[in-house]
């Protein structure tokens, strides 16, 4: 369980599981383009959960009295206008949002310039780029930027991995560096907090934060999606002009590793 967590009702997703057959990364026109144009199609996998983000906190402050939102921490599945392919993402910012069938132009940025500011909370920097990488290294899958897990665990999943992105571009660590933010990481506490009772979302975030930085930082080619009026994105950049042919619930379920 993550530490502190406080006890709350937890909304699972009613979202029709979705495969394409047919699934094309948004290669070419999202890596070579200074700008690539969006349609948001489904939110896929995930849940809508409770959250908590006063940009005032430390990273171990609380008060007990925070007011808790209602947010959808959910995997985003795009259509590029462009190519046709499709292109998944999560979203790096909790103050701005994205529509359901809502067409946007993202500036492809590097993602330590990733999220765009205002508003809160700004570029993530180095040290934070460092956390992102190596989560998206351990838990993404490189040829589609989704979560390879079995079909009953994707939502947890998906959840869970939206929240820590939260928490790492959003907690206002005192560490300097990536490796005393990780020990500073509590989705309880903080400017970020989360306020959940689900087991299998708590177990997937546990994981998550504990396989970071074990035998050091992993790397992973990801990229920001910008948009000053909209809520900014996280993606892998995939192999220039390739085509996969899978479906969303045809992946493998990755080991999970835990740091002792």
């Amino acid at each position: 369980m993550p530490k502190n967590l406080i006890s709350a009702t937890k909304t699972l997703s009613r979202t029709p599981h979705i495969i394409w057959p047919l699934f094309t990364l948004a290669a070419t026109s999202a890596v070579s383009a200074d700008t690539v144009n969006l349609d948001l199609d489904s939110y896929a996998y995930g849940s809508s959960q409770m959250i908590s983000l006063n940009g005032s906190y430390e990273w171990n402050e609380t008060t007990g009295s925070e007011t808790f939102y209602n947010n959808k921490a959910f995997q985003h599945h795009w259509t590029d206008t462009d190519s046709g392919s499709m292109m998944i993402t999560y979203c790096l910012q909790l103050y701005q949002g994205v529509d359901l069938g809502g067409n946007y132009d993202f500036t492809v940025t590097d993602i330590e310039d990733s999220p765009t500011s205002p508003p809160f909370p700004g570029a993530m920097g180095a040290q934070r780029a460092i956390l992102l990488r190596d989560l998206y290294a351990r838990w993404a899958d490189p040829l589609t930027a989704g979560l390879p897990m079995d079909e009953d665990e994707m939502n947890d999943a998906a959840t869970a991995f939206q929240i820590l992105i939260w928490e790492i571009t959003h907690e206002r660590f005192s560490a300097v560096d990536a490796t005393g933010m990780i020990a500073q990481i509590d989705l309880g506490i903080g400017a970020l907090q989360w306020n959940s009772d689900s087991t299998a979302v708590s177990d997937f975030a546990t994981a998550m934060i504990d396989s970071l930085g074990v035998d050091g930082f992993r790397d992973a080619d990801i990229m920001g999606l910008t948009n000053p009026d909209a809520q900014d994105q996280v993606s892998m950049i995939p192999a220039p002009g390739a085509l996969f042919l899978v479906s969303l619930s045809a992946l493998g379920t990755p080991a999970r590793r835990r740091r002792r």
